[in-house]
């Protein structure tokens, strides 16, 4: 837990995060998200981790959801493009 020097707020760490209330390890949810960046099916990555197929869908979905966030933060910042000279 962190706590804001200005408004005295306490916070967790991992707040906005895939591990926030995660009751998987931090290594756990990593190597499932790398097994299914690399492609590998719901199902495989359930028994190759060791847990339930639902668990895998949920930090999919959770990863997922905070990577469409986050580039739309980014994209919303971009520059803008120029218009091509002919």
């Amino acid at each position: 837990m962190l706590r804001c020097k200005k408004c005295k707020k306490r916070f967790s760490e991992t707040k906005g995060t895939v591990y926030y209330r995660a009751h998987k390890s931090k290594d756990k949810v990593d190597s499932m998200l790398r097994h299914i960046q690399e492609g590998v099916g719901v199902r495989k990555t359930s028994r190759l981790e060791k847990v339930h197929r639902d668990t895998v869908t949920r930090y999919g979905r959770l990863a997922g959801q905070h990577a469409y966030k986050l580039h739309e933060e980014l994209v919303a910042f971009s520059p803008l493009h120029s218009e091509p000279s002919i």
